[in-house]
C-alpha cells in the first residue's frame, strides 16, 4: 500500500510505506496510556520498539506528525472561545494583529460571499474577545465581522483515516462542556498543558515526571484521571493535514429546522457522521447576522470523498438549509492552495 505525502518545502511528492501507514494509524487511534506506548504498539505490528520508535521520529522531522499528545478542554482553564469571521482586505495583517494580542487556535481563509477569513480565538470572557473584535475592525479596515460564541463542543478529534482518505473521529472524542479545573483535581494547570505535546521519548509520561518531580506512574494516573473528567481528550497522533495530501479542508455550517434546537442538530451530526472532525454549537453576535447553529468539519484527500455527508444532511428531515465553506489557505503555518 502506498500514499503520497506532499512535503511542503517543494521536495515533490515521496511515497509512505505500508508499515509508516499501520504506525501513524496506531499513533492516532490507539495511542497506549502505559509506560512504553510505542513497545506496545510494536508489539501490535509484530516488530521491534526501535523500529516503531525511529519511523515515529522520522515521520515528526518530515513534518507528517503535528504533535503526539492530549486536546486540552479551555473549559477546564475557565476561558472563553469564539470563532470570529471577517471580511478583510489585508488578512495576513489582521492574522499577525490578533496573534499579538490573543491566543490565536485556527486561521483559514475560506470560500464565502462575504467573510474570508476565520479565526478561533480563546480569551479569558466574552468581554475581552468582543473588545478585541471591535478593536480589530477598527484599525485594520475590516469591512465586516460577526462573532460566532462557542455554545457547546460537542466533538473534537482531529485524526485521519488514512486508509479511506477521510478523517475519522477517535475513541476519546466526546467534549465534557462543563469539566473540573486541573486544580480541583489536585493537579496544576501547567501539568495539565504539559500532556498537550508529549516528549518525543520511548517513555514520555517518564519525561514529564522528571520536570514535575513526580513518578512515572503518578503522571500516568494524572493523565488518566484528568481523561476521565473530560479536563483532557482525544490522545494520539496529530497530523499536518496539508503533508498528508488531505487538502480538502472544509466547515459545514447547518441551519436546523424550525422544530429542532441547535443542540439536537448537533448530536444528529455526532450520532452520523463520524468523519466530522469538530461538531460545534454556536451563537452570532449579533444575533440573525449569520443565522446558522451547528458548525463541523471534514478533512479529505479530495472533495468527492464527502459526497456522503451531503446526501446524509439532505436525507436528515431536520435540516432546514447548510453551506459548506472550503479551505483555500490557513495563514500562520502551512499555507495551501488546493
Amino acid at each position: 500500500m502506498l500514499i503520497k505525502l506532499s512535503i511542503w518545502e517543494g521536495e515533490g511528492w515521496l511515497a509512505l510505506d505500508s508499515f509508516a501507514v499501520e504506525v501513524l494509524m496506531k499513533l492516532q487511534y490507539e495511542f497506549p496510556l502505559v509506560e512504553e506506548p510505542y513497545a506496545v504498539i510494536a508489539d501490535a505490528l509484530g516488530t521491534s520498539v526501535n523500529h516503531v520508535f525511529e519511523k515515529t521520529v522520522q515521520l515528526v522531522k518530515m513534518r507528517v506528525i503535528r504533535r503526539i499528545g492530549f486536546y486540552l478542554n479551555y473549559r477546564s482553564l475557565r476561558q472563553q472561545a469564539a470563532l470570529i469571521a471577517f471580511r478583510v482586505n489585508e488578512p495576513a495583517r489582521l492574522h499577525e494583529w490578533l496573534s499579538s494580542r490573543i491566543k490565536v487556535t485556527h486561521s483559514y481563509l475560506r470560500e464565502h460571499p462575504i467573510y474570508n477569513l476565520w479565526v478561533v480565538v480563546r480569551g479569558d470572557n466574552k468581554d475581552s474577545i468582543r473588545r478585541l473584535a471591535e478593536e480589530a475592525a477598527k484599525l485594520n479596515g475590516v469591512e465586516d465581522y460577526v462573532v460566532l460564541w462557542g455554545v457547546r463542543t460537542y466533538r473534537l478529534s482531529v485524526k485521519l483515516d488514512l486508509k479511506r482518505g477521510i478523517s475519522r473521529a477517535g475513541p476519546f472524542s466526546t467534549i465534557n462542556p462543563n469539566p473540573p479545573r486541573p486544580e480541583d483535581l489536585g493537579y496544576s494547570a501547567d501539568l495539565a498543558r504539559s500532556f498537550q505535546s508529549l516528549p518525543l521519548s520511548k517513555r514520555p509520561f517518564r519525561e514529564i515526571g522528571y520536570r514535575f518531580g513526580m513518578s512515572e506512574d503518578e503522571v500516568l494516573d494524572a493523565a488518566k484521571d484528568m481523561l476521565r473528567h473530560g479536563i483532557l481528550g482525544d490522545p494520539g497522533a496529530t497530523l499536518n493535514t496539508e503533508v498528508v495530501g488531505f487538502n480538502y479542508n472544509a466547515m459545514f455550517v447547518l441551519r436546523p429546522s424550525d422544530d429542532v434546537s441547535a443542540s439536537k442538530a448537533c448530536q444528529w451530526v455526532v450520532d452520523n457522521i463520524v468523519e466530522a472532525t469538530h461538531i460545534v454549537e454556536r451563537e452570532p453576535e449579533p444575533k440573525g447576522k449569520f443565522d446558522y447553529s451547528c458548525y463541523f468539519m471534514v478533512h479529505a484527500r479530495r472533495a468527492e470523498f464527502v459526497n456522503h455527508i451531503h446526501n446524509l444532511i439532505r436525507s436528515s428531515g431536520i435540516i432546514s438549509d447548510y453551506s459548506v465553506l472550503r479551505s483555500i489557505g490557513r495563514i500562520g503555518e502551512l499555507e495551501v492552495r488546493a
